[in-house]
């Protein structure tokens, strides 16, 4: 049997069906069972990470794990999730960090999910490593901006990344949680071409059959007049 936490978001709802489509047992954890949508066969149960309490029964009979958290409350969401796991006797954890934290950059994402990485290789468990860059469905924040204005605000628009695909970083964990020789392995994601926040803008353009332009949010600063939610609401206000 194979849990899977954060079931219904980007990452955990393709993989929930990866692994259901492979032949695999699956129990996903959600803190809201009856609105899951979840595909048949999948034990959905009760569970939220910020609560240690209700994961013992989640964990139960449990052979590997997927763990998924986010924000700043994600290493103690990873160390609960952890813990249960090391006491229920679970055999292998999977667990999704960020690209470049082997660099141990001081930001906090990176600060984050270093803490959880640290967490699963101290806990004596086997364990695998998922670092992928963003996901290309971040895009889809920039809808009501493109919708209302025909543009897309983004801080360093000019950057490129190598943006992955969810449905990607999915296909790889399936494999990590059930083909072998995934112990200790640690492994960087990332998708096929490196595009800034211009190029995907121009991409979206072509594809909409509309005008689209980009233009740079400040990281720091004051939010000019034009900020919209596809500027993270994290920005100084000030």
């Amino acid at each position: 049997m194979i849990l899977v936490s954060g079931a219904t978001g980007t990452v955990g709802r393709p993989l929930v069906t990866e692994l259901i489509t492979a032949g695999a047992d699956v129990r996903a954890l959600s803190r809201t069972p009856e609105r899951a949508g979840l595909p048949p066969g999948v034990e959905v149960v009760p569970g939220d990470l910020g609560r240690p309490e209700t994961l013992p029964p989640a964990v139960a009979g449990i052979e590997r794990a997927f763990l998924l958290s986010g924000g700043p409350e994600g290493p103690e969401h990873d160390a609960n999730l952890i813990a249960a796991a090391k006491q229920a006797g679970v055999a292998h954890v999977v667990i999704l960090s960020v690209l470049g934290a082997d660099h141990r950059a001081d930001d906090p994402i990176t600060r984050w999910h270093l803490a959880g990485e640290q967490a699963v290789v101290d806990s004596g468990m086997a364990w695998t490593i998922l670092r992928p860059g963003a996901f290309m469905s971040n895009a889809l924040m920039w809808a009501p901006s493109i919708k209302a204005q025909g543009v897309v605000y983004a801080p360093f628009a000019q950057a490129k990344t190598a943006a992955v695909d969810p449905a990607d970083i999915a296909a790889v964990a399936a494999q990590a949680l059930t083909g072998a020789g995934q112990d200790g392995r640690t492994y960087p994601l990332t998708g096929p071409e490196l595009l800034s926040a211009a190029d995907q803008v121009e991409i979206l353009g072509a594809a909409l059959g509309a005008r689209c332009e980009s233009s740079t949010c400040p990281p720091n600063g004051p939010r000019p007049p034009w900020w919209t939610p596809a500027c993270p609401p994290s920005w100084p206000t000030r």
